[in-house]
């Protein structure tokens, strides 16, 4: 998404603030991005929200879900599958993640825009199952 592209060239990663366990990450990535920095990486593309990503030979659009980063996606698939990325999260059970955002402000309408696409299922960025799409439907933001 064009709003993370220039971090993604500076070879950034923006933490924002922490919430709950969120800190112990906080103390942890100065120390992983000393060891293994991120490559300073020009985007070939930017895609915003409402792109079909047809072009790429993926039956799927872009969602733009603001809030971990200025520029956090999820990717809607024909047949009802979504990534959600860090927007969601299913530790301990399905939730809007509480970890590390740049705006929390933005979580609470980035999930109430993925809910009103309906999926069937949603992939997290963290775990290997799926959130069922009326489990989605149950999350609130807190």
């Amino acid at each position: 998404h064009p709003a993370d592209a220039r971090a993604l060239s500076l070879g950034q990663s923006p933490l924002g603030t922490t919430h709950r366990h969120g800190f112990l990450m906080r103390l942890a990535l100065p120390v992983v991005g000393a060891l293994w920095p991120l490559e300073a990486t020009p985007p070939d593309v930017e895609i915003g929200d409402g792109e079909s990503l047809e072009r790429f030979g993926l039956d799927a659009c872009v969602l733009h879900t603001p809030g971990h980063t200025p520029g956090h996606t999820c990717l809607l698939l024909e047949g009802g599958v979504a990534f959600a990325g860090d927007l969601v999260a299913r530790h301990r059970g399905p939730k809007l993640q509480d970890l590390l955002a740049t705006d929390w402000a933005q979580l609470g309408p980035s999930l109430a825009r993925l809910q009103a696409a309906h999926p069937a299922e949603v992939y997290t960025g963290h775990q290997s199952r799926p959130i069922p799409g009326p489990a989605l439907q149950q999350l609130r933001p807190r």
